[in-house]
């Protein structure tokens, strides 16, 4: 989630959210002059207190109202420093919302919004093309457009000739769509264990590079090495526990609407970029 505009990103947490989570901690305003940022900052609390209940809607509705205050910073760093991580935000909460509620003008917005946070990044400097957090959510979203699409076109043939199809929020097509959005996540949790694993390999022959280096420069590259093997450890265990866990409820989500149950939320939790405004 948003920090307080600074620019100092750490990886934290990524099992106990299912995320991964970046914490941007400063200082809080000191003066009239940030009363813009402040209650910006107000607006953001209380979007994480709804989002970590899973009230995607309430948060979409207090980050877009954080998101609008925060064009009045008037320092023009701080300023894009805040939007960029708004509107980040705000997209991965639009591509969480579509889970529960099937609305595909989550897909316009998100995508606007992220491709205002590529402007906001560029403009201080950084390439959100190499964000493995940008790359990850617009993965995300491009899956559930391919499903979309599908649950619409299969929609429309299976009306009879003459008559309309059955608008794809009708509860068979949705509860088919979270049913293929689900197998479609649950699925990649192999992929993403491979990942851990191959960081494991890389992390033990590192280890192993480092206790056989007779020189510096061999132990430097060994230590290099192993924080590889660790990144790619973690970031692949998380991402297995994600998505194996989010598309097991969205499994559970549509058989349970079969039998005549009403739906609760999918529990995909934690934001993506976490910490104090």
């Amino acid at each position: 989630m948003l920090g307080a505009f600074d620019d100092s990103v750490t990886l934290n947490d990524m099992l106990a959210s299912w995320v991964l989570c970046c914490v941007l901690v400063a200082a809080p305003p000191a003066g009239a002059e940030d009363l813009a940022s402040a209650e910006a900052q107000v607006l953001f609390q209380d979007a994480q207190a709804k989002y970590e209940t899973h009230d995607y809607a309430g948060a979409i509705e207090l980050f877009t109202a954080a998101y609008a205050r925060a064009h009045d910073i008037e320092d023009g760093e701080v300023r894009d420093q805040a939007l960029g991580r708004l509107s980040f935000n705000l997209a991965q909460t639009h591509v969480l919302a579509y889970d529960i509620d099937l609305e595909p003008q989550h897909f316009v917005v998100a995508r606007k919004l992220l491709a205002d946070y590529r402007g906001y990044e560029r403009a201080l400097g950084r390439d959100p093309d190499v964000d493995t957090d940008v790359i990850r959510l617009e993965n995300e979203l491009a899956e559930r457009e391919r499903i979309e699409a599908e649950a619409e076109a299969e929609a429309a043939a299976e009306a009879e000739p003459g008559e309309v199809a059955l608008p794809v929020a009708d509860t068979s097509v949705r509860d088919r769509r979270r049913r293929r959005v689900g197998i479609a996540l649950v699925s990649l949790a192999a992929p993403f264990g491979g990942l851990a694993v191959a960081g494991a390999v890389i992390g033990t022959g590192a280890k192993s590079e480092f206790e056989e280096g007779t020189t510096g420069d061999l132990r430097l590259a060994a230590t290099s090495r192993g924080r590889t093997g660790d990144i790619l450890l973690g970031v692949g265990v998380g991402l297995a526990v994600i998505s194996a866990a989010t598309g097991a409820t969205l499994l559970g989500l549509s058989f349970q609407s079969e039998r005549g149950h009403v739906a609760v939320r999918a529990t995909p939790g934690g934001l993506v970029i976490g910490g104090a405004f």
